[in-house]
């Protein structure tokens, strides 16, 4: 019998209120989209503080620019490896040339952290 992962969580996703939820056995995807939000804030400084400083939008649009390039056909992909997509709103040189998974799952934890600043700009 396989060990089971247990990860829990601490909002109820249909209401948003907080409360104690456990997920049996999540997806390895989920788990590599917390782990970057995690690497995000505890490696790169991406703090919570941080984040509030970005109103306009930025988060989403660097998660569209992640989704987008993952999902471009390869001879287009290519040449975003040096620069990022139309859109990109930060510095050039915060753009990171990826596997298509690994773009989607900085995109993933990108629109987390989204979420979770507006969640704070709400007093939830």
């Amino acid at each position: 019998m396989a060990a089971e992962t247990r990860l829990y969580l601490g909002v109820d996703m249909g209401t948003g209120d907080h409360c104690s939820v456990m997920l049996v056995n999540p997806s390895q995807a989920a788990l590599d989209v917390l782990a970057e939000r995690h690497r995000q804030m505890a490696v790169e400084g991406w703090t919570p503080a941080h984040d509030d400083q970005h109103q306009n939008a930025e988060l989403p649009r660097a998660a569209r620019s992640y989704a987008l390039a993952a999902h471009l056909p390869e001879p287009v992909r290519e040449k975003f490896r040096f620069k990022p997509p139309s859109g990109w709103p930060f510095s050039r040189d915060w753009w990171k040339w990826h596997s298509p998974r690994r773009m989607l799952v900085i995109a993933a934890a990108l629109i987390i952290a989204e979420i979770e600043r507006l969640d704070r700009m709400a007093g939830k």
